[in-house]
């Protein structure tokens, strides 16, 4: 495995080496990737880091759905109103 200081970030290391990046990343950040999503809807453990993509800021830790879902829609919170209201009413 290669030292945290030679990752490049890119998707041509192992499964393990990429793990291992990804908690260095997040660890220089501040954020721990020990625990569940932080969506309060669900239980699956958290595997990436929510950011604004505006202001980079991080928001928390995500299952890898969960923040696809947010990527979706652009972090658009009248479009996710709309697709619980869809929901809701099927």
């Amino acid at each position: 495995m290669k030292d945290a200081g030679e990752f490049s970030g890119d998707h041509g290391h192992c499964k393990p080496c990429r793990a291992a990046y990804r908690r260095w990343r997040y660890a220089n950040r501040g954020v721990s990737l020990e625990g569940f999503c932080q969506n309060p809807a669900c239980t699956r453990p958290a595997r990436d880091l929510d950011h604004d993509h505006a202001t980079d800021a991080v928001r928390g830790v995500l299952c890898r759905q969960c923040n696809v879902a947010l990527g979706c829609v652009n972090d658009d919170v009248a479009l996710l109103h709309g697709l619980v209201e869809y929901l809701t009413t099927m």
